[in-house]
């Protein structure tokens, strides 16, 4: 009975932190976690404990404390292989991945997310699975290999599209036309920006819809400067 009222309250400061997390709140998120993780690892609750890990994770990262981040991160990894839980490791595997982008830090970044790509797919995950195609794509082209980025962009749209992910299929649009616009395809450039265009729009997603006309008009002003 008191192991129950330990985990219930674990699970309840963790969804505490969830909420402050969201909010951005992310000192508080932090002591929330850290209260939830220490009642977690009291009762032997390793999935609890994991699932703080790597939301502890996430606020550092937010805090571009990414060598701390990363040290969460590694800690939720080796308790998720204890559990077998693929799906846990994916999540952090891809977690890492972007920190390790952030960071510059390409090869390895490329490696986490090739590692994370195979465990979503073993268990079906389609979302994570194209999060991770479409982060692959932003390293290749930030490396400036910029066919096999459209490779990896064309397979994130198709699954973002199957499981009817706006977001994720306008940013991967918007990715797209940035390649587009390098290799100076204006016009399929412009073409991949309106179709970003129309469904942040269509969400109401102003941040995005912001985005998009900035890079519609820096092909625009391009053009103007060669005609």
């Amino acid at each position: 009975r008191a192991v129950g009222a330990r985990l219930g309250e674990a699970n309840v400061l963790q969804a505490q932190g969830d909420v402050l997390h969201f909010l951005k709140q992310t000192q508080e998120a932090l002591v929330k976690y850290e209260q939830a993780l220490s009642l977690f690892r009291s009762v032997g609750a390793q999935l609890g404990e994991a699932n703080v890990l790597k939301a502890q994770g996430d606020v550092l990262a937010f805090f571009d404390e990414w060598q701390d981040a990363l040290a969460k991160y590694e800690d939720a990894l080796q308790l998720f292989r204890t559990m077998s839980n693929w799906l846990g490791e994916a999540n952090v595997l891809k977690a890492q991945g972007d920190v390790l982008y952030f960071l510059k830090l390409t090869d390895e970044a490329l490696t986490k997310y090739e590692e994370a790509l195979k465990l979503f797919r073993a268990v079906g995950e389609q979302l994570g699975e194209a999060s991770v195609l479409k982060a692959q794509g932003d390293v290749l082209a930030y490396l400036n290999q910029r066919q096999e980025a459209l490779v990896k962009y064309d397979e994130a749209l198709v699954l973002f599209r199957a499981i009817g992910s706006r977001v994720g299929e306008a940013n991967v649009f918007h990715a797209q036309g940035d390649v587009f616009f390098f290799l100076k395809h204006t016009d399929l450039a412009l073409r991949r920006y309106e179709d970003a265009l129309t469904l942040f729009r269509a969400m109401g997603d102003r941040l995005g819809e912001a985005n998009v006309l900035q890079a519609q008009g820096d092909v625009l002003t391009f053009l103007d400067q060669w005609q």
